[in-house]
């Protein structure tokens, strides 16, 4: 089956590199909205209690017909509850406080025609073990929370609806709460358990977290609940979210506020090569007017090492893997007071450069990271090569670049960019001779949150013009989220080999989370996998062939993957004859 284009878009929440973006920090306090509570310290006890507390919220909200008809305000009840959880002297004090809590939002009507979660087609099942644990809960709230579930809704929820034709999560109902004045330990407590829940929830890839997802909600409450500024707090959020390892789960921020944090930079990308940071391009019009040159390796920024930076500001980085996460640190880690800096650098030896940060709005960033190459976004490389680039091509151009492709044995399609226009299907359909399936989806269920099912199989059409050649796909960290997705699609061509190195792993449709303070955070909301359920999410499109950049290859203004993907296939060529 075709999925509607609609479902594969992918888009990113923020691009990349973005400074436009609105950041909730910057936003003047205001004493609209307050909880009323504070709180100075937690004790072991109470950080457990309110640990529960938020477990069992999370479950009420998604759970509680009460709540799932709009019956109940679960934001106001949760911080008219923390007060007597905080206040129990011990397990069975709280236990009850909790069953009072739970008990006031309603009775539990039995239901008429009950939900039941069938196992065919199931990829992913609710972590709900927790409500038979009578040690935990004590046995009346056991039983309480039991008989919620057993008389669940069917397909009804008040704060998530899942978006036409793609099957993601909305969490447009939630209330922002943007303007309250720090510190709030209420709606801080509020914040964390609503992005955790949604996690827990409606996060299909929930089962790939590395950290047990219990443990950190825990450790957030004993350092987030506690009453602090809002930039402080904000950076509690940005650690949380950060570990979700998702490409796609982040903060929205703007560039001055990434870690390290300031209001400039140098004038260059980095990229993170053969473990160093190297500059990859410069932001500004004359490269003259900088003393760094392209290859350079920073080695540290005013006396401190760049390995240091990049250990410090490393729980601020949510990615989906290692490389992906090297990726972003090395485009912000030069971030800093605006001013004259000495900078350590290797080039053909040792040197220190007198270098000087500047302010972003001065320089040409780039909204997305792209690695391809320079030029049109169709080229003749040789008699026997194409050149398609996706980070410029338009859709409406697919056919006219196929034709021109016609007469060359081999089509580089270069996926080391966020694609300019959605061609999964305009330019995977003139690749394939017959059906082709690429990819498959989990979605999720109102009816049963936590839960993610297969959904049917997406296929490429075989379309005219048709590409006869062999194909070459080149990938690479900055290959992310659509970028992977088109690359699975073009993969599924008998005549296609992928080249290059680990892409950032995030594939999905983006859902966002609006988060009080005026916080928005945002997650992959469905899952994407190839035909025979194999996974894309952290592992990424691995290649055939592996080709990575060196720092010899960009000092001297080589792309190295191309050239590697075309002795390959040259290669291959020669000896199928």
């Amino acid at each position: 089956m075709k999925f509607p284009a609609a479902l594969l878009l992918l888009l990113l929440v923020l691009p990349i590199g973005s400074a436009t973006a609105a950041d909730p920090a910057s936003t003047a306090p205001s004493t609209t909205e307050s909880s009323g509570l504070t709180i100075d310290r937690l004790t072991r006890k109470q950080g457990e209690a309110l640990w529960l507390l938020g477990k069992v919220w999370g479950f009420v909200k998604y759970h509680h017909p009460g709540v799932a008809n709009g019956t109940q305000d679960i934001d106001r009840a949760l911080l008219s509850a923390i007060p007597a959880v905080l206040q129990a002297s011990s397990d069975r004090e709280m236990q009850r406080a909790i069953l009072a809590w739970v008990d006031s939002l309603g009775d539990i009507p039995t239901c008429q025609d009950c939900v039941s979660l069938e196992r065919q087609d199931l990829q992913l099942a609710p972590s709900l073990g927790w409500l038979s644990d009578t040690k935990r809960l004590g046995p009346t709230l056991s039983r309480r929370l039991q008989s919620i579930y057993q008389n669940r809704p069917a397909n009804l929820q008040r704060f998530v609806t899942l978006a036409p034709q793609v099957g993601n999560s909305v969490f447009d109902r939630e209330a922002p709460y943007a303007d309250i004045r720090f510190p709030d330990s209420g709606y801080q407590v509020l914040a964390i358990f609503r992005f955790w829940n949604a996690v827990e929830y409606w996060f299909p890839y929930r089962d790939l977290i590395d950290e047990k997802w219990d443990d950190v909600l825990l450790e957030t409450l004993r350092t987030a609940a506690i009453a602090q500024d809002k930039e402080r707090f904000r950076d509690e959020l940005i650690r949380l979210v950060a570990r979700v390892d998702d490409g796609h789960a982040m903060i929205r921020l703007t560039l001055q506020l990434r870690k390290p944090e300031g209001e400039c930079q140098l004038p260059v990308n980095l990229r993170f090569v053969e473990d160093r940071y190297i500059v990859f391009r410069h932001l500004v019009p004359d490269a003259a007017a900088t003393s760094l040159a392209v290859g350079d390796a920073i080695i540290s920024i005013g006396q401190v090492p760049l390995a240091d930076i990049a250990r410090n500001v490393r729980p601020f980085y949510g990615a989906s893997n290692e490389a992906t996460r090297m990726r972003d640190i090395a485009r912000s880690i030069t971030h800093g007071p605006c001013g004259d800096v000495a900078v350590n650098i290797q080039r053909d030896r040792d040197l220190i450069v007198d270098a000087k940060r500047v302010p972003f709005a001065s320089l040409k960033i780039p909204d997305i990271i792209r690695n391809d190459r320079a030029g049109e976004a169709f080229q003749i490389l040789s008699d026997d090569a194409a050149y398609l680039k996706l980070s410029n091509v338009k859709s409406k151009d697919i056919p006219e670049y196929i034709a021109k492709a016609a007469s060359t044995r081999f089509l580089i399609v270069d996926v080391r960019g966020y694609p300019a226009d959605f061609v999964v299907y305009s330019l995977g359909g003139s690749l394939v001779e017959g059906p082709t399936p690429f990819a498959r989806f989990t979605l999720p269920e109102l009816s049963n949150p936590g839960a993610f099912r297969w959904a049917n199989t997406a296929v490429l059409e075989p379309q005219s013009p048709h590409y006869g050649g062999r194909i070459g796909i080149l990938v690479d960290e900055s290959t992310f989220s659509q970028s992977e997705f088109t690359a699975m699609a073009l993969r599924a061509s008998p005549r296609a080999k992928v080249f290059g190195s680990t892409t950032a792993g995030a594939d999905g449709n983006v859902s966002t989370i609006p988060l009080p303070g005026g916080f928005i955070a945002s997650m992959t909301g469905i899952g994407v996998f190839y035909p025979d359920r194999r996974g894309t999410q952290q592992s990424g499109i691995v290649p055939d062939t592996e080709c990575k950049a060196t720092i010899a290859g960009i000092r001297a203004g080589r792309d190295e993957v191309l050239e590697c993907a075309l002795q390959a296939m040259r290669s291959s060529s020669a000896g199928a004859h």
